[in-house]
């Protein structure tokens, strides 16, 4: 049998090794469909599960709609075939099973690319990947415990989807280069990734002019141009087309930084530069959400940074020509690529609520994974008394990022675990403990809550989206514990703010606690017009805060904000609405028939929704 095999593989090598990396990644990642769902964005993306259902209406609306704050229609269009082919009660393991394909896809489309890869040195030696070289280093990336979160995290499977169309834009870009010929597929992949995804590969181009420069001998700059000009021109047109939105969303989430700017921002990119390349190396303590940037890790960051440049420097001055030659063809070009690629995701301008996650490090860490591949087929070159030493070494660091990564995924088993892990920490995530405060007062754990509420106090952050849920969730818990127009009016100081709108990015069950108990509360102060008028305008916060949320709650509150004001022809069309997308919903359904009572002049009943109490 094992003959047979052998004789398989030196027929088919890269057949054989695409398959084990897809064998590989379904080992490692499956475990993972019967974990839970709904893990902080999941609601976001998979909890309107009418929008899956296959219909033009809701073609039409994902379109037409943007997922908190991000255009991705191409991700949530990939969720209609997992609600059709899975139904309801298995859709969140059908979505896993998608991102999985996803992720065993980019591996294997990893893996044919430094299969194509041949760099020649001025000595007429040259470095390639073997196949299995290239298998390592595909299977480092695809099992490796920082991919967890990108592969089992469903709102995620932008990650997966993003890189495995600008993989393909790359090895497409490689085939035609190949062939003397101007890739066109390839541009119309990246622009494809970056408007309907993520703009994640929004330097591809310069990455691959990098790799250009390297194998092309002599360099042509006419054939550089009309070879890679495609690429820049479907990076530039996404970037004219959503620069509105882009500096919008950018400098928004940029207002989270905390006073950390200037040159503090250039420390925390250097920082998490670091950290991106150290725990692909060495993926030790990762945590579904990092805490954020602290000043006392500066000088660590910039003394491993000047080590690693004198290191380096001092190894290129002693080692031989061909060793220098080396590390210039091929381990400086991969640094660059991987700063190339970093770059978007090192906090020099904020993208989003932490400085640090796991899974912006999926298409960087690629680079880093080259550049070993490159040194170990370097080393199994010149040093052949070491290859079984090398082999040794390469089987035992693969074993022990299995085991990791094992170890790791039950942190995204249940939202408890998740919380536990994201708190594992001295110095948590704010964003993690206003999570766990959520969940804690959700349970009815008054003093756990409190425990939580106090540990946010203690950052002594002045950001308004940190005072505003202390104040919401103090005010929750007075209300629970029965001053209602104390905890009442302790809510109503941030939302009768301007910049009350800041809630948004807080855990939306407290949102929608925080608004439905004061708006209850004004609907009961009959005294006074004034009070209605208000609560109206609540439910209009409500609706503004779920859009691209849940898009059905947010319909809900804006017809019972239009019902509260007797608008009620509008509030019964935006009722129906809804009750389109979730026919079954009984709290629309009871809100429908009050406003339809209220049309035909009968008693009402009044409409349904759930306050702190």
């Amino acid at each position: 049998m094992w003959d047979k095999v052998s004789e398989l593989y030196r027929k088919f090598p890269d057949r054989v090794n695409c398959a084990m990396i897809v064998l590989a990644v379904m080992i490692c990642f499956l475990p993972s469909l019967n974990y839970e769902t709904f893990v902080l964005d999941d609601s976001a993306y998979i909890g309107s599960s009418y929008l899956f259902r296959l219909s033009w209406s809701n073609i039409k609306y994902i379109l037409s709609s943007k997922t908190v704050g991000l255009y991705s229609p191409l991700v949530m269009l990939s969720f209609i075939p997992d609600y059709t082919l899975w139904g309801s009660d298995l859709f969140h393991a059908g979505c896993r099973v998608q991102n999985i394909l996803w992720h065993s896809g980019a591996m294997v489309l990893f893996y044919l690319i430094l299969r194509e890869i041949n760099v020649k040195f001025k000595n007429e030696t040259e470095i390639s990947f073997p196949p299995v070289a290239a298998l390592l280093a595909a299977l480092a990336a695809a099992i490796h415990p920082q991919r967890v979160e990108s592969v089992v995290w469903i709102a995620e499977r932008k990650d997966v989807m993003v890189l495995t169309l600008g993989l393909g834009a790359v090895y497409a870009f490689i085939k035609a280069y190949k062939a003397g010929k101007t890739s066109i597929l390839s541009p119309i992949l990246l622009f494809i990734s970056l408007a309907l995804v993520k703009p994640l590969m929004l330097s591809l181009p310069l990455i691959l002019t990098i790799g250009y420069l390297v194998v092309k001998r002599p360099f042509d700059f006419k054939d550089l141009v009309r070879k890679l000009l495609p690429l820049y021109g479907a990076a530039a047109l996404y970037v004219l087309l959503n620069w509105k939105i882009y500096a919008t969303f950018t400098s928004g989430a940029a207002a989270q930084a905390a006073g950390a700017d200037g040159e503090s921002r250039i420390f925390i990119a250097f920082y998490n530069i670091w950290l991106y390349f150290g725990k692909t190396l060495f993926p030790v303590k990762l945590n579904p959400c990092y805490p954020l940037y602290r000043p006392g890790e500066v000088s660590f960051t910039a003394m491993a940074v000047l080590l690693t440049v004198a290191v380096a420097a001092v190894i290129f001055s002693v080692v031989n020509t061909r060793w220098k030659e080396f590390f210039a063809r091929a381990v400086l070009p991969a640094g660059l690529m991987f700063g190339a690629a970093v770059f978007p995701v090192c906090n020099l301008q904020r993208i989003g609520n932490v400085d640090f996650a796991d899974r912006y490090s999926y298409f960087p860490s690629l680079f880093v994974w080259m550049m070993l591949a490159a040194v170990l087929v370097m080393l199994y070159q010149n040093l052949p008394e070491s290859r079984r030493l090398l082999k040794m070494v390469a089987g035992v660091f693969l074993g022990a990022l299995l085991l990791v990564t094992a170890a790791y995924m039950p942190a995204w088993k249940t939202k408890k675990s998740q919380i536990d892990a994201m708190l594992d920490t001295p110095k948590p995530h704010i964003g993690a403990l206003k999570i766990a405060a959520s969940n804690a007062f959700s349970r009815k754990n008054i003093e756990e809550t409190m425990n939580y509420v106090m540990l946010i106090q203690a950052e002594k952050s002045t950001h308004p989206a940190d005072i505003y849920f202390v104040e919401g969730m103090l005010g929750l818990i007075q209300i629970r514990q029965g001053d209602v127009d104390g905890g009442v009016a302790r809510i109503n100081a941030f939302l009768s703010r301007p910049d009350w709108y800041y809630i948004v990015s807080s855990p939306k069950d407290f949102i929608r606690d925080c608004i439905v108990s004061s708006a209850a509360w004004h609907l009961k102060q009959k005294s006074d017009p004034k009070h209605k008028l208000y609560a109206a305008n609540l439910f209009e916060m409500a609706a503004q805060a779920f859009d691209g949320w849940n898009s059905v709650e947010g319909l809900n509150f804006r017809a019972i904000a239009m019902m509260i004001r007797g608008e009620y022809r509008q509030a019964e069309a935006v009722f129906m609405a809804a009750l389109k997308m979730v026919p079954d919903d009984e709290n629309i359904r009871r809100n429908l028939l009050a406003v339809r009572q209220r049309i035909s002049g009968a008693v009402p009943a009044a409409p349904v929704e759930k306050s702190a109490k």
